[in-house]
């Protein structure tokens, strides 16, 4: 394949454009639809692609999951109207062919030359079930300590049929329910709640899933955002707040200090409950360096990369309330290993990145107390 690219490369050479084609689609009724609901998708066709040869992938198979319902081309664009029965994100994608003016090594005129278009989009769409979902709000508007069981057993069938296997409703909604259990503060010795023991935990992990196949943040623009940040704040405090503040955790030589192996092994759940991992991994290279890990400095160019490509995608990207909390612990925790290590130049340059990426680190001190007082004001210039 390199040898044919070279190829192409070289016979044409002064590659010149008039107006390079290009195709896209986008959706004109919402994305997020009810099974047996009508979708209208429009390609956008620019720099005269050949309308005759768009060819449509949509995830799924033809006749099970969805089928065409209409089709419309107009000059530039073209409209197609499915109808899905598939549960759970749908993949899509666009191609085409298109000509480009070029002008051939060794000739004095361009000639058209066909070049692949393609356009793609994963999870681009989520179906949903109305009508199972309907139910499972019902019993959970109900507040009932019967009606949360039979909630989770609901949504625990749901999530085992093949239907529902990739719905992030489904998931959502069994999450919701083991976390309403949780917190009923039940007695796990007795025989009815005895499989519900572990409810917190499994909460986790039904939202690890439900945020697995939700590629679009259908979920945190839906009613269930408030649960999930809820849920994220909850695993914070529960599980990470106390070793971070725990400053005499273990002994280390002739001195005690944090335990830092519990609250490294605590960040591997909740990367998966958060949509920007990049909120824990200055924690995580805190903790490896206390710890003299090898790794300590791989994991810090990481998270340094990744910090730098968040705050340049701020606009479309945002921490949730409870990323933010594990961001600015991760980045008391480093200033804290540099003034030890007397590092000031190193303090001072995460400084100057941290506030970049979250300003509000400077200015709120409810939140972040400990990094207001640990800081260095002149860094934050």
């Amino acid at each position: 394949m390199k040898y044919l690219i070279f190829i192409f490369s070289t016979l044409i050479s002064g590659y010149i454009l008039s107006q390079r084609p290009s195709i896209k689609f986008e959706a004109t009724t919402p994305r997020l639809i009810k099974s047996g609901e009508e979708v209208t998708l429009r390609a956008v066709l620019i720099g005269n692609p050949e309308p005759d040869d768009l060819k449509w992938k949509i995830g799924g198979e033809e006749g099970k999951d969805w089928k065409f319902k209409d089709k419309s081309s107009t000059i530039g664009s073209e409209e197609i109207t499915i109808i899905f029965k598939k549960i759970g994100p749908i993949n899509i994608s666009l191609s085409a062919k298109g000509e480009i003016d070029t002008l051939m090594k060794g000739k004095k005129e361009k000639v058209k030359v066909k070049i692949p278009l393609k356009f793609d989009k994963k999870a681009y769409l989520l179906v949903t079930d109305g009508k199972e979902y309907s139910e499972l709000n019902q019993l959970f508007a109900e507040g009932t300590e019967d009606s949360y069981i039979k909630l989770v057993k609901n949504a625990s069938s749901l999530v085992e049929k093949e239907k529902y296997k990739k719905d992030p409703f489904a998931y959502i909604w069994l999450a919701r329910g083991l976390y309403a259990i949780h917190n009923q503060n039940f007695d796990y010795t007795k025989g009815k709640y005895e499989p519900f023991k572990s409810s917190f935990n499994d909460a986790i992990s039904a939202l690890s899933k439900a945020l697995k196949f939700d590629n679009n943040n259908f979920l945190e623009e839906s009613k269930f955002a408030d649960f999930i940040y809820d849920l994220q704040h909850s695993y914070y405090l529960d599980i990470v707040s106390s070793p971070l503040s725990d400053e005499e955790a273990v002994q280390k030589g002739k001195s005690k200090t944090k335990d830092f192996t519990t609250i490294n092994a605590s960040l591997t759940k909740y990367i998966k409950i958060t949509k920007n991992p990049v909120c824990i991994k200055h924690l995580q290279a805190a903790c490896l360096l206390n710890l003299s890990d090898p790794n300590a400095k791989t994991i810090l160019k990481e998270a340094d990369a990744e910090l730098l490509n968040y705050t340049a995608s701020r606009d479309s990207v945002k921490f949730s309330p409870t990323d933010e909390l594990f961001f600015a612990s991760g980045i008391t925790e480093l200033l804290k290993f540099y003034e030890l290590k007397k590092k000031a130049d190193d303090a001072c340059s995460l400084t100057r990145r941290a506030v970049l990426a979250l300003p509000e680190l400077k200015m709120n001190r409810d939140k972040f107390e400990e990094y207001i007082d640990i800081r260095d004001v002149n860094c934050e210039q």
